[in-house]
């Protein structure tokens, strides 16, 4: 008898991930700038949230891993013991008209990884400036100036849910392993490989941050710094760092305030017991970037009332 297979594209344009996991039962913790939060469904320990989806590209980022991919990669991810075709079955199963195809069905990788690269296409990288959209949102993030420095306009083509490709724009660098770390408005993610960026300074002194707004940021109230600097880009890239950092004779931490941050923070110290911990600094604030935000507001007219109660609204409820 011949066999069949599930259409994959037609599955992907049906099946949203916020509706497949609605159905299996998780709730979103918060909703900002066209992307959904969750509490992450395929690791523990996320309080933050920080797994992120963007219905609009059909794709999802968990932060705390630094990986993320299409629907079938998280269906991989959460039922890693099931075979990709068991997987299908499990999604179209949750669909009331599902149209099967016969032919041949293509395999995965062979190291059978939830998570590729195939979902984007990056078409060029140039310097910053052509994308008004995109310097509105650096200004409104207070960044905009010194950003020309470090930051690349990165544009890149995606296979969305429905098949069709689309081209998005965002700032992004480049880490040490190749990919290219971005943010926009609507989007924060990483192209390629994830990995930590590295600014060489001074060979005493190491600064330390999880993202490229929070250090530019500092760049920017700090304008005479020498220090060494490196850029997690997530804080999964902290045990790659700690062997660096033990080289210097002085290392400042500047992460997060919130309950993967002060971790991080937390084991970094535990390993290298003079660093300082430099969050006090902004202690109202979920992050270096977000207090600066708070003290030179920017406007910006694309910004929606919940990404403005969130980006200055202090933590602890107070100024």
């Amino acid at each position: 008898m011949e066999k069949k297979y599930y259409d994959i594209a037609q599955l992907r344009a049906q099946v949203s991930i916020t509706q497949f996991l609605t159905d299996l039962g998780f709730t979103p913790a918060k909703r900002s700038a066209g992307e959904t939060f969750y509490h992450s469904m395929i690791r523990e320990g996320d309080f933050t949230p920080s797994f992120c989806v963007n219905e609009k590209m059909g794709l999802w980022f968990d932060h705390g891993l630094g990986k993320g991919g299409n629907l079938f990669d998280l269906a991989m991810a959460m039922w890693p013991e099931l075979s990709f075709q068991e997987v299908l079955h499990k999604i179209a199963g949750r669909l009331a008209d599902v149209s099967i195809l016969s032919g041949s069905l293509k395999p995965l990788p062979a190291e059978n990884s939830p998570v590729k690269d195939s979902w984007h296409k990056i078409t060029s990288i140039t310097e910053l400036g052509g994308n008004k959209s995109l310097m509105e949102y650096l200004d409104f993030r207070g960044i905009k100036d010194i950003a020309r420095d470090y930051l690349k306009e990165v544009r890149y083509e995606v296979t969305l849910k429905e098949g069709k490709q689309k081209t998005f724009c965002a700032a992004g660098w480049p880490n040490e392993k190749g990919g290219w770390e971005i943010r926009s408005a609507s989007f924060k993610g990483c192209l390629g490989k994830k990995g930590i960026s590295l600014i060489e300074g001074a060979s005493s002194k190491l600064s330390l941050f999880e993202g490229f707004m929070d250090f530019l940021s500092w760049r920017k109230t700090n304008p005479s710094y020498a220090d060494t600097v490196i850029v997690l880009n997530s804080v999964v890239n902290l045990k790659e760092v700690l062997p660096i950092a033990a080289h210097y004779a002085a290392v400042d931490v500047f992460f997060d305030n919130d309950v993967s941050g002060k971790k991080a923070s937390a084991e970094l110290i535990s390993a290298i017991p003079y660093a300082r911990d430099q969050a006090t600094a902004y202690l109202d604030y979920k992050d270096y970037n977000e207090k600066y935000m708070s003290e030179h507001p920017r406007p910006w007219k694309e910004r929606s009332e919940i990404l403005t109660s969130q980006l200055y609204k202090p933590i602890s409820g107070k100024r």
